[in-house]
């Protein structure tokens, strides 16, 4: 009787427990797409002249107006531009811009943030909002003269704007 006692005890200890669920509350800010980037004004560079003086390295520049700085174009240096970024709102954060150029017909153009800009954002944190401006210049550069020929050349770059 006791061993009938016992069973029934643990048979009705093992049916007997308690379950509860609780609610979590989440505010949620969809901050996805509130980065705009444009460009107000394009680069400007004059005709690039290669010619027998060129070798491969040399290039034009929206740096300095130094002729030894612009083989490629020796009375006029290329023309800077900005990158404008448009936050619609975020917390807190941390923004890092970056650069990429490219390469095509034997040109790379290699872009650089001014390093005399007022804003510096690049792995800062910062209460973000509004418009953030940052100056671009860029270096047009012969990486192959084999490849180069006479015409038209489209390089690209590219400002890229991410959250961390």
């Amino acid at each position: 009787m006791k061993s009938i006692t016992f069973i029934i005890a643990l048979f009705v200890s093992a049916l007997v427990n308690a379950q509860t669920t609780f609610d979590v509350d989440l505010n949620v800010n969809d901050a996805r797409g509130n980065l705009v980037i444009s460009q107000p004004t394009a680069f400007l560079f004059p005709e690039l002249v290669v010619d027998d003086s060129v070798v491969v390295g040399d290039g034009c520049t929206t740096q300095t107006n130094a002729a030894s700085s612009n083989e490629l174009c020796r009375t006029t240096a290329g023309t800077a531009t900005e990158a404008v970024i448009n936050v619609a709102t975020s917390p807190l954060t941390t923004l890092n811009l970056s650069l990429v150029g490219s390469t095509a017909n034997g040109f790379s153009l290699l872009p650089v943030f001014d390093t005399n800009s007022t804003v510096n954002l690049n792995n800062q944190v910062i209460p973000l909002t509004g418009s953030i401006e940052r100056n671009i210049d860029a270096t047009v550069i012969v990486d192959d003269l084999t490849a180069v020929t006479a015409g038209p050349v489209v390089l690209q770059y590219t400002v890229t704007a991410t959250f961390l």
